[in-house]
């Protein structure tokens, strides 16, 4: 899918991109979207845009539905401004667990309905600073949620899951570059 039009408001909201997409929202959310969509970026603006620290983005997507994300300081990805959060449902874990081919979750709300064993697995998007992933786990068994390799999430080592116990919701907030806490 691709970027139909972007153009920057200019005066007292020079933050202010809208842009309009074919794409649906869980695709906008997806880790990596901007850095995925600067081709038909640079086309809708006939050259490279310029993205600026603080941009606010408002995204009209294929269903014509407008909704206001902020970009991250690495231009990469977007994330929706709160309350928006995109909601991901049926969610398998990844059977045999490990970080590796972990099942991808994505900013938002997951919902995991199948954890075959105890310890298999899902991971938390990169660019963590400012995401907020919230992970119900209602399958019958507990499973692990990795951070993106080599960020970690409250006090463990690097690369170390946090079991979600089935049955329970854990929210994860990124509050450095490589850094999610859990409550």
């Amino acid at each position: 899918m691709t970027v139909q039009s972007i153009r920057r408001d200019y005066g007292d909201n020079i933050t202010i991109v809208r842009m309009v997409t074919n794409d649906i929202i869980e695709d906008i959310a997806a880790t990596g979207y901007i850095t995925a969509q600067s081709a038909s970026i640079a086309v809708a603006n006939n050259g490279e845009f310029t993205w600026t620290v603080g941009d606010a983005v408002l995204i009209q997507d294929v269903t014509g539905a407008n909704t206001l994300w902020n970009i991250f300081a690495d231009f990469r990805s977007v994330v929706p401004v709160f309350p928006l959060l995109p909601n991901l449902q049926n969610i398998f874990a990844h059977a045999g667990g490990g970080q590796a081919l972990a099942v991808q979750l994505n900013p938002g709300f997951n919902v995991v309905i199948t954890v075959a064993t105890a310890a298999d697995s899902a991971i938390l998007p990169v660019n963590v600073l400012g995401q907020t992933v919230i992970v119900t786990n209602k399958a019958a068994n507990a499973m692990n949620v990795f951070p993106g390799v080599g960020d970690s999430i409250n006090a463990l080592a690097v690369d170390t899951a946090l079991s979600v116990a089935a049955g329970a919701t854990t929210v994860f907030y990124g509050i450095t570059a490589t850094n999610w806490v859990s409550k």
